[in-house]
């Protein structure tokens, strides 16, 4: 969810953002049934352009063995077809624990605390569980999920740029 989020940093971007969003929450099962083609593809396009980048660029900043690797998962992903949903599912929940565990650390670093982010956190935890434990039924609600946190991500980034902009305070 961060690399999207960083990903969308012009305002024009954002309403892209938002329909994708909007798209997830209507769609949830077609999308779902095409998310081994669109994720297979998607890593492979990525590997291919990053291993062409980093061969032909040496002094890049392009993780060679990423992309590799990334273009290997892919092309499972794709000869996995529906079957892949369980890999996808528990790679998704993976990142979803990793970006809670640096959540953590960032809190205990900082040494402040919000209660609002200590409820995302538990939920985040919640839903990847369930997602590990059984992602052929729960998949579809997580692109839901997905789509929510697209529309609400684009909120919150909207409120964090007037607060920069009117010199008010980072929380």
């Amino acid at each position: 969810m961060k690399a999207l989020e960083n990903f969308f940093k012009k305002d024009q971007q954002v309403y892209a953002f938002v329909i994708i969003g909007i798209i997830l929450i209507i769609f949830p099962d077609v999308l779902t049934a095409l998310a081994p083609y669109i994720i297979g593809i998607t890593l492979v396009v990525y590997s291919i352009i990053n291993v062409f980048t980093g061969i032909r660029n040496p002094d890049s900043e392009v993780r060679l063995g990423d992309a590799i690797i990334k273009g290997i998962l892919g092309l499972i992903i794709l000869f996995q077809e529906e079957k892949s949903i369980s890999v996808i599912g528990i790679i998704w929940a993976m990142e979803s624990f990793y970006e809670v565990a640096e959540e953590i650390d960032n809190y205990r670093k900082r040494q402040r605390f919000h209660i609002i982010s200590l409820l995302s956190m538990i939920i985040s935890i919640i839903l990847a569980a369930t997602l590990i434990m059984d992602p052929f039924e729960h998949f579809t609600v997580h692109v839901i999920v997905l789509g929510i946190e697209m529309i609400v991500t684009v909120f919150i980034r909207s409120r964090d740029k007037k607060q920069d902009l009117s010199g008010g305070v980072d929380q």
